[in-house]
C-alpha cells in the first residue's frame, strides 16, 4: 500500500472593491486564487508570500489574516488549503514565466462564469456570508 504525502497549499483572496484577483499558469484552462505549494519546513505565510513572489513583479502585500484552511482527505491526494485575505499595495504585474494571465473578477461572477478549485468557492462564500452577517448583540 502506498501513503501519499499531504500537499500543502497557500492561496489569497485580494480584493480590490467589488474584485478579486485569480490567475491562470500557462497551458490551463482552469483560474484560481494567486499562490503556491509548500516546499518541505515551509509555513503557510512562507508558501504565500514566496508564491505571489515568483507569480507578480514587484508585488507589495499588506497584511497577511489567515482566513480559512481547508483539508481533503482523499487517500489518493490529500490536500491542506490555507487561504489568506491580502490587501496589495501597487499593480499586480503577472510575471510572464509563471503566469498566463491575472484577472481582476467581479466577487459575484467567479461561481458562474470561471472554472476554479472548491477551496475557492467555499472560502469567498464563508466570506461573503461573513460579512453580511449582523453584528452580535450586546445583551450585558
Amino acid at each position: 500500500m502506498f501513503i501519499f504525502e499531504k500537499v500543502r497549499e497557500s492561496a489569497a483572496v485580494i480584493e480590490r472593491g467589488n474584485t478579486i484577483l485569480l490567475v491562470r499558469e500557462p497551458n490551463s484552462e482552469k483560474w484560481s486564487l494567486p499562490g503556491g505549494t509548500a516546499k518541505p519546513e515551509e509555513g503557510a505565510r512562507e508558501t504565500l508570500i514566496r508564491g505571489l513572489a515568483e507569480e507578480f513583479l514587484g508585488l507589495r502585500i499588506c497584511g497577511s489574516p489567515e482566513l480559512f484552511r481547508h483539508f481533503s482527505p482523499s487517500i489518493i491526494n490529500p490536500r491542506e488549503v490555507t487561504i489568506f485575505l491580502l490587501g496589495i499595495a501597487g499593480e499586480a504585474v503577472p510575471n510572464p514565466q509563471k503566469l498566463e494571465e491575472a484577472r481582476w473578477v467581479d466577487s459575484s461572477l467567479i461561481e458562474e462564469n470561471y472554472s476554479v478549485p472548491e477551496e475557492a468557492i467555499l472560502s469567498l462564500t464563508s466570506l461573503r456570508k461573513m460579512r453580511d452577517r449582523s453584528p452580535p448583540k450586546i445583551i450585558a
